[in-house]
């Protein structure tokens, strides 16, 4: 049960930290579509390494 806390808290504050980041330094449009893109790129595949090991479990 601690690890799952653990990591919860260590998703939440990256995700707290990030909005925090570009709230303080706005960007402009181009580089917020990179930004998207890059990070949908990155929750697919971490998606679907999840799944993998879900896999690997069941």
């Amino acid at each position: 049960m601690r690890r799952n806390n653990f990591t919860r808290g260590l998703i939440t504050g990256t995700i707290i930290g990030a909005t925090l980041s570009m709230m303080v330094n706005p960007m402009d449009r181009r580089d917020k579509k990179i930004m998207r893109r890059k990070t949908n790129n990155f929750m697919r595949t971490v998606g679907d390494i999840i799944e993998d090991i879900i896999d690997m479990r069941g």
